[in-house]
């Protein structure tokens, strides 16, 4: 069995080294690798892998995601509902679009409730929808979005889910973050590969609720400066890395039929 994992930049991607930890643990005979791929070279990539017999699919980094949902034969519940792909499995037949993104921020927070708090979401694309998602499948009695064009924003999200929120101009941030209980950055920026996270955002801390928590989707580093300012500001920080690792489990299960093994594991 053949599995891999694409996107561009690829030297970062630690998903291979786990996979082979897990690959070699159950004694299964499988290869798993990393390929850069352009978004232009995606479709020809596709059509070329499908039709090898062992092949079993690929996961996806940035910037694939939601041009994938658009090279899948079908998709997955979750997949149509967030408008992206982050998995294909390749079943012999057909090539089937998974999302397991919101899976994995529900792993990384399920020990906390936050059912009638006030969450604030950062960010524009695609791991925005997850994080809406998560909010409104949580019931957030308030749920804020951040976004440096409000209106393209709101006209994205709206068309998809239906639950009332609100879109905050970054340079609102500071009221939108007043008092919040979750603030989840499903943005690139402060990512080892990305712009600098928004000095107010940093700021807007200081005004979240005592004890509230920051998600940090990013895991390259692990510690970002989003996660630090957290730590300063007296909140609960979380990396991407705790979602990165569950997504990397239901990956493997998915695409190589096994569960792996529970064993400590670095991405």
């Amino acid at each position: 069995m053949i599995a891999e994992v694409i996107g561009s930049p690829m030297a970062h991607s630690g998903s291979p080294d786990s996979h082979r930890q897990w690959i070699r643990a159950l004694g299964i005979n499988a290869t798993f690798s990393a390929c850069q791929v352009e978004p232009g070279e995606l479709s020809y990539w596709l059509e070329q892998r499908r039709v090898g017999k062992m092949w079993r699919g690929c996961s996806f980094t940035a910037p694939l995601k939601q041009l994938a949902a658009t090279q899948a034969d079908s998709l997955t519940h979750e997949a149509k509902r967030l408008g992206a792909v982050n998995l294909i499995c390749n079943d012999g037949k057909k090539l089937i679009g998974h999302n397991t993104d919101l899976e994995g921020i529900r792993t990384a927070l399920a020990p906390r409730d936050f059912r009638t708090g006030k969450i604030v979401i950062a960010g524009a694309g695609g791991a925005t929808a997850a994080a809406l998602a998560y909010a409104i499948d949580q019931n957030f009695a308030e749920i804020s979005v951040i976004a440096r064009d409000p209106g393209r924003v709101f006209d994205r999200l709206a068309s998809r889910f239906a639950a009332p929120f609100r879109i905050v101009h970054c340079d609102h941030a500071h009221l939108a973050v007043r008092d919040a209980d979750l603030l989840i950055s499903a943005t690139p920026m402060g990512s080892r590969h990305g712009a600098p996270m928004r000095t107010g955002i940093l700021a807007a801390l200081a005004g979240a609720a005592p004890g509230a928590v920051v998600l940090d989707m990013n895991y390259d580093p692990v510690r970002t400066e989003l996660l630090i300012a957290a730590e300063r500001a007296g909140l609960i920080p979380v990396s991407g890395m705790d979602i990165l690792i569950g997504q990397a489990r239901r990956a493997f299960e998915l695409l190589l039929g096994r569960s792996p093994p529970d064993q400590p594991n670095r991405l």
